[in-house]
């Protein structure tokens, strides 16, 4: 890939602030200021956003900044300079309505918000550092994590006639696009203003500007796309997220991200947006259910395929989300459907998620098989508590030789002291188990039973996603039929014979 931008699409990357203006990386947000910032340098940014929470960082020279905006996470950590920031953040934080301080740990501040949209800005004024924290109107502008990755396509794809490289300046700019050569797209996309293939320059120019965290020239871009057709719709669907004002389900919404007829790398884009959308404004189960509608043709969700890490973050707000059986079952089956559920990023946090869910709904040795799978990624500090809840669950699902199992590692990663614990005596104690008589036989020899978690985890989850398939796809079949049977043909006001 050449040509890629000076600021890279990043969740979690870091924010720095500098002596000629401040640089935000991950945030998807730059404003280059010639001095100590102050609020009217920041116009354009809080325009956008509903609240503004302001964070004062005294004795702090750098930070760091992550957001996580399906979590309802922003992490502080502190770079040069002051460490010990957990008290003047509280402070401050103390009483606020969009985010509150969770914990402090040395250099690093992890605050809870009551909004999945979130952006943060590091700004620099007299009285030092400091972290806007801003509840944006639209979505975030993006994120590796929770955003949508740049999306290039064959001119096709998008109904202009060619193959690549194109002859046209649009189509040309497209196919490098498509590439990853976002220096060599640039220059034939200029070349293309005021061409009949203007619109989807514009479009694109706008995504290289995105693409470097100018908001301000992306939506200036976008706003002068004259196109009609696909163009029209995507650069339609770009302002709309910027703005926040199509976020109900109703027509409009229904129009804009209408799928058929889609060709299937620019429906994986649309279902992606139109599940952000919904998931961003309260709504993650309505988001896994439309991305669960493509799994009668396909393994994978299309826009899972395009974007594994935003589809993980749905699925953890979704399971967080569920209460009702039917809800729960749909997500669990959205989980299922996921290739990488058991790989970083937030492969613990999925586990944690769908072992809760799943004992709501009675599969206690299931939710202990997710637990087990994940063992090896929990962190250091957490890992007891995590161990001796997989193994009471499997005690629990009367699985002992795997709880056995799960004693065995613990014995092998934790330190003496927490095994002395009362919880964890109590979990290495076997089992009692009432003596029944029975007649003695000779013990056949068996082959040695395969204690390993994530096979068995993913065996479990695959016959499980298969079984689940099955159940939507007959409930579609059987609602199908009977809206036929609903329906009132010619002539007919509906009323059933006699």
């Amino acid at each position: 890939m050449t040509g890629i931008p000076a600021r890279p699409l990043h969740s979690t990357a870091g924010v720095r602030a500098g002596k000629r203006g401040i640089r935000v990386g991950a945030l998807l947000l730059f404003i280059a200021l010639a001095g100590p910032a102050g609020a009217s340098d920041l116009r354009t940014v809080l325009g956008a956003a509903e609240a503004v929470q302001h964070i004062q960082l005294p004795g702090v020279q750098r930070v760091r900044v992550r957001v996580y905006g399906l979590q309802q996470r922003v992490e502080i950590q502190v770079v040069q300079g002051r460490k010990g920031i957990g008290t003047v953040v509280a402070e401050q934080v103390g009483g606020a309505s969009l985010c509150r301080l969770a914990q402090a740990l040395g250099a690093t501040v992890e605050l809870r918000c009551q909004s999945p949209r979130l952006q943060a800005v590091v700004r620099r004024t007299k009285a030092g550092l400091g972290v806007d924290i801003l509840e944006l109107r639209g979505l975030p502008w993006s994120s590796l994590l929770d955003g949508v990755p740049p999306v290039g396509y064959h001119p096709r794809d998008l109904g202009y006639r060619g193959l690549c490289p194109g002859k046209e300046e649009a189509t040309r700019g497209e196919c490098a696009f498509r590439e990853g050569k976002y220096e060599l797209a640039e220059r034939a996309f200029r070349d293309a203003i005021g061409t009949p293939t203007s619109g989807l320059a514009r479009m694109r120019l706008g995504d290289l500007a995105w693409l470097r965290g100018d908001i301000s020239e992306a939506a200036m871009h976008w706003s002068a796309v004259r196109a009609v057709g696909m163009v029209r719709r995507l650069t339609d669907m770009r302002l709309s997220e910027l703005r926040g004002d199509v976020v109900e389900e109703g027509p409009r919404f229904e129009r804009l991200y209408d799928v058929k007829a889609l060709t299937d790398p620019v429906r994986a884009e649309v279902e992606l947006r139109a599940a952000r959308v919904r998931a961003f404004h309260g709504r993650p189960i309505a988001a896994v259910r439309g991305l669960l509608d493509s799994l009668n043709d396909v393994p994978v969700p299309r826009a899972c395929r395009l974007a594994p890490s935003t589809c993980k973050s749905i699925a953890l707000a979704a399971l967080r989300a569920a209460h009702e059986e039917d809800e729960i079952q749909d997500v669990l089956l959205f989980y299922l459907a996921l290739p990488d559920r058991f790989e970083a990023p937030l492969a613990v946090e999925l586990a944690d998620a769908a072992a809760d869910r799943a004992l709501a709904i009675g599969a206690t040795g299931f939710a202990a098989n997710l637990l087990a799978a994940v063992s090896s990624q929990v962190r250091p500090e957490d890992l007891s508590d995590h161990l001796l809840r997989t193994a009471a669950l499997y005690r629990q699902a009367g699985d002992d030789v795997r709880a056995d199992v799960v004693i065995r590692y613990a014995r092998e990663r934790l330190p003496p002291r927490l095994l002395s614990a009362p919880a964890w005596r109590s979990a290495i104690a076997p089992t009692p188990k009432k003596r029944v008589a029975r007649p003695r036989r000779t013990p056949a020899k068996g082959p040695k039973i395969d204690v390993d978690a994530a096979k068995t985890a993913t065996a479990i989850a695959d016959a499980l996603l298969v079984q689940a398939r099955a159940r939507r796809l007959q409930s579609k079949q059987t609602k199908a039929m009977h809206d036929v049977n609903l329906t009132p043909r010619d002539g007919d006001d509906g009323a059933k014979a006699p």
